[in-house]
């Protein structure tokens, strides 16, 4: 393991410098605040590629943790790759998928620029490059929900700009993310402030 600490342009710049400086067949990066589930879930996905060599990216289920790291009784199943549903919004969890070394080298790269989605629009650029996605139904990593998160703390307006120049790129729509953003969500944030 490699750690390193400086300045760069954001999180996907971030993700792209430890890339470069990966030295295995399979990559994967997580947040700070998350966390795989131990032990098994790189073993898991390992092993899955290491049986299907077809398969470009594999990814698995997660849970939402609290700050303490308690478990949510929130659904967070990914559901099985379907790339029209890709173009529609992103269910594939960053925190739990892995990804051949192969593909990165030729190109497949988050965009550094991509502040919020660029995990969304990482995914939607190696489906329309023809790359194998298959989804694990297990559980392999847990995603923390907290009042400071970039999740939340956003504005959805610069999410939503970041989105639309996403939906440009590949062809994508926004009608589920505008619903959650901009309806659900705040109806959401706002019933958890009264509870």
């Amino acid at each position: 393991m490699v750690w390193v600490s400086g300045p760069d342009r954001g999180m996907y710049d971030a993700v792209g410098r430890g890339f470069g400086l990966a030295h295995g067949e399979i990559l994967a990066y997580q947040n700070a605040d998350d966390r795989y589930l131990v032990p098994g879930a790189i073993s898991t996905a390992a092993r899955h590629l290491r049986e299907h060599p077809e398969v470009d990216v594999v990814y698995g289920d997660f849970r939402y943790i609290d700050e303490a790291g308690r478990v949510l009784p929130r659904p967070a199943r990914a559901r099985d790759f379907d790339p029209a549903a890709l173009r529609r919004h992103n269910f594939i969890p960053p925190h739990a998928a892995f990804v051949r070394r192969r593909v990165v080298e030729e190109g497949h790269r988050p965009d550094p620029s991509l502040r919020y989605a660029g995990d969304w629009d990482w995914f939607l650029g190696m489906a329309r490059a023809g790359k194998r996605f298959e989804h694990l139904p297990v559980v392999l990593a847990e995603f923390r929900l907290h009042p400071s998160a970039q999740t939340r703390t956003v504005p959805w307006r610069a999410k939503i700009a970041e989105w639309r120049r996403i939906c440009a790129r590949h062809q994508a729509s926004l009608p589920l993310l505008l619903w959650y953003e901009g309806l659900w969500g705040p109806l959401q944030r706002r019933r958890g402030k009264r509870a």
